[in-house]
């Protein structure tokens, strides 16, 4: 009897590590097209508000990701959350999303709890490599950041981008400061694998990747935002 229960007692542990692995595996398959539903509102919001982002801030981009970020504290706290970001292809096309995560301590006394969403524009290599790495890095070690531009004229006026990132904020709330200060980023390795069987960014940026179906209405909203082209190579 004692056998027996013990067996039993194992096969009830072994049988709840499997339904919780299953789960974990859905929960990250299911990811992968909720970000990118986020990332078709956070755009059009912005480009369907009072400052859009000018279309040539778009148009030399390198790349551009989309996330939504909760804060939350009483006194000291932290943030986090997870977006996705899109790489520049040779062709002038968009990659397929590469799902990235953020998360760090909120500075200074606080009380509250709220979200924000953001728009990164990336004009070099150094801005969104970071995003893709294997561990979390802390990305304002790394890169330069600063406010975007709100006109054509600016950026016709100030030439190139002088700084390797560009943030845009599409929703105000209760906390200040820079999006990114203090925050650390890098890629969602569960959310990639389950959806494209490879958490390797390299892979995915790949421009023979099929990328999703249900991605199709994020390119179509950049190529209506004047990103240039939105081709892309669906198949999944």
């Amino acid at each position: 009897m004692i056998k027996s229960f013990v067996r039993s007692g194992l096969f009830a542990a072994l049988a709840g590590v499997l339904a919780l692995s299953f789960t974990a595996a859905s929960a990250s398959a299911e990811r992968l097209p909720k970000l990118v539903g986020e990332a078709i509102s956070i755009l059009e919001t912005k480009q369907n508000s009072g400052k859009p982002i000018p279309p040539r801030i778009l148009q030399q981009a390198r790349a551009v990701a989309f996330i939504e970020v909760t804060r939350g504290a009483f006194g000291f706290g932290g943030s986090g959350g997870d977006g996705v970001l899109l790489l520049r292809q040779a062709n002038g096309s968009w990659s397929a999303p590469f799902a990235f995560g953020q998360n760090g301590a909120s500075v200074g006394f606080q009380i509250g709890v709220d979200v924000q969403r953001y728009i990164y524009i990336f004009n070099t290599d150094q801005g969104w490599k970071p995003f893709v790495g294997d561990g979390h890095l802390n990305f304002e070690a790394l890169a330069r950041a600063t406010a975007g531009p709100d006109s054509d004229s600016t950026v016709a006026d100030s030439g190139l981008p002088p700084v390797d990132l560009y943030i845009y904020s599409v929703s105000n709330g209760v906390f200040a400061g820079a999006a990114i200060g203090g925050q650390s980023v890098g890629g969602e390795k569960g959310v990639n694998r389950a959806a494209y069987g490879t958490a390797d960014a390299a892979k995915i940026f790949d421009p023979k990747t099929l990328i999703p179906d249900y991605t199709k209405p994020l390119y179509e909203s950049l190529k209506k935002a004047g990103a240039n082209k939105s081709w892309y190579n669906l198949g999944k």
